[in-house]
């Protein structure tokens, strides 16, 4: 299996059942389990239950029998991952630990309902993903009773003789509490760490009672199999070469992008790339990049009033900024000094729009808007994308090889999922309406369980359980 062990002394039994009779991965897969699968958490083998997924947590996965489409199989193996075991210092964000998160709508919750029932000082696993700064993604909370032992995740930061941090939490160790470090801890390595549990921990606490430290390979141990991997793209070349949470990935001519395009790779971002190893045994041959979120980009003219703190709202939409929001040009320091003509990139997650990237794209324009993702609402002449208004009445329309079709024609074609692209467009600013314009049919909405020949193989992955569980299991079973 990938090897990237993680070892957690905290395991609890009881975990929630995963609904449905097979695993679902990030939507589009699922993979049954037998008596012959390997259940773990954190590196530990759970015995007395079969199906215990849990929805929202990040996994490590084995399968057989998986299908050309990679969409379903049989699990060998699924390890559940928690990337935090601790302490809530902070609830608005939410912080475990004194660490940059996100939760969103998605945000999986077990044990509370929403994120202000949350409170100082609860304990909870946290799973899901971070970048190279160590900002997390959360994709599950579970409140649990109070750990006698505690558990973080990251890199390696700021390290001097006996002290490193992990995004902005201080851990202070010895020499001899490191595992698999080498001679000593490098800047930037992956590591987990455990400590006992401390009493009144707060925000501007220090991690003093580490019990140990375990730096982590993330390089995926050479296989034949299909390799599934789930992650943040730490680095990118603009070119062909990316690193994906560690892994050193290929893009190729014939990669293929999904809900999204090549120029909407950046740093921070989290995607979903599919393909086979290299003959270096190192390089991962990217065949799909799948944006889990599906992309947008959008440029327009925006006002200084149109920027209040966390938040950008133009077109009738509220982008919020997430912690791994880039801004090169650092156009909203202290936010926007005039009206600019700008490119807002980002992700539609479950309906609400989180930006990861601004630039600014020359002189204000009202009558030169853009924009490019996928269709929310189809109701001629309007269409709405990621939420984004759009009347059609004077539009020009285009199929997806280029040629120019009629409006009845195209409002045949274009369906709720399908991606598009508008040009040559105006903004009326009182009504927030984007009006007229080119728009271009780029893509019908992605199926997942289109055929592919080939044979059955076998397949290494992580991911994201994505099914939400049966009634029947709410609670643990054995």
């Amino acid at each position: 299996m990938i090897s990237m062990t993680l070892q957690s002394a905290a395991i609890n039994n009881e975990v929630k059942a995963q609904g449905g009779t097979g695993f679902k991965i990030n939507d589009i897969r699922t993979f049954e389990s037998n008596d012959d699968t390997v259940f773990k958490e954190d590196g530990q083998t759970i015995t007395g239950t079969r199906a215990q997924g849990g929805t929202g947590y990040k996994i490590r996965y084995k399968a057989s029998e998986v299908n050309p489409n990679v969409t379903s199989g049989i699990l060998d193996e699924v390890e559940l991952v928690n990337i935090y075991m601790g302490p809530v210092v902070s609830t608005s964000p939410v912080k475990v630990f004194n660490i940059e998160a996100l939760t969103t709508n998605d945000t999986y919750l077990v044990g509370f309902d929403s994120i202000p029932q949350i409170s100082l000082g609860d304990e909870v696993k946290v799973s899901g993903f971070f970048d190279a700064a160590s900002r997390s993604v959360i994709t599950r909370i579970e409140k649990v009773a109070p750990l006698s032992e505690w558990k973080l995740s990251g890199y390696a930061t700021a390290i001097s003789n006996n002290q490193f941090k992990i995004n902005e939490q201080v851990i202070n160790y010895l020499p001899n509490q490191l595992s698999g470090c080498g001679v000593a801890l490098d800047e930037g390595e992956l590591v987990e760490v455990q400590t006992i549990a401390q009493n009144a921990f707060d925000i501007n606490s220090q991690l003093d009672q580490v019990i140990s430290i375990n730096c982590i390979d993330e390089m995926i141990a050479n296989t034949e199999s299909t390799v599934i991997i789930e992650g943040m793209i730490d680095a990118f070349n603009g070119d062909d070469e990316l690193l994906l949470s560690g892994q050193a990935v290929n893009l190729l001519n014939n990669t293929r992008y999904i809900r999204g395009r090549f120029t909407d790779l950046q740093v921070n971002i989290k995607v979903e790339i599919e393909g086979a190893l290299a003959e270096n045994g190192s390089t991962l041959l990217a065949e799909k990049v799948r944006f889990i979120e599906p992309r947008f980009n959008l440029v327009i003219p925006v006002m200084p009033e149109n920027v209040i703190n966390n938040q950008v709202n133009v077109a009738g939409v509220s982008m919020l900024i997430p912690p791994q929001f880039t801004d090169p040009e650092g156009l909203f320091d202290g936010g926007l000094d005039e009206t600019t003509q700008l490119k807002l990139s980002g992700y539609d997650q479950s309906g609400q729009l989180y930006l990861t990237q601004v630039n600014a794209v020359g002189n204000v324009n009202f009558d030169e808007v853009s924009a490019n993702g996928l269709v929310t609402l189809v109701q001629q002449p309007e269409l709405a994308i990621f939420g984004v208004s759009i009347d059609t009445t004077n539009a020009v329309f285009f199929d997806q090889q280029g040629e120019m079709i009629g409006v009845d024609d195209f409002f045949a074609r274009v369906t709720v999922g399908a991606e598009i692209e508008i040009e040559l467009a105006s903004l009326d600013v009182q009504t927030g309406l984007i009006q007229g314009g080119e728009i271009t049919l780029i893509e019908q909405p992605e199926k997942a369980s289109t055929a592919k020949n080939g044979n059955e193989s076998t397949v290494v992955g992580i991911g994201t359980l994505t099914s939400l569980p049966d009634a029947v299991f709410q609670n643990s079973f054995e």
